[in-house]
């Protein structure tokens, strides 16, 4: 029943999305106040903008995938 709510893009399989999930809930329940501790002033936004701007966003995509128990 689960895989037939969480379908997703044609060819990215159920179970990937479900891992993915998992590792977002991990991470947001352990650091909820990561971005405030990391950037330290401003508005949430402008934290977002900072770190997406200075990250390497395809490594950060690879890190999640092994993270979360996913091949490829």
């Amino acid at each position: 029943m689960l895989k037939r709510y969480l379908k997703g893009a044609d060819g990215v399989p159920v179970e990937n999305r479900i891992k993915m999930f998992r590792l977002v809930e991990k991470m947001a329940m352990e650091s909820a106040d990561t971005i405030s501790d990391i950037h330290g002033g401003g508005s949430p936004e402008a934290h977002r903008v900072t770190i997406l701007r200075e990250s390497n966003l395809e490594g950060k995509k690879r890190a999640a995938r092994r993270l979360a128990g996913i091949e490829g």
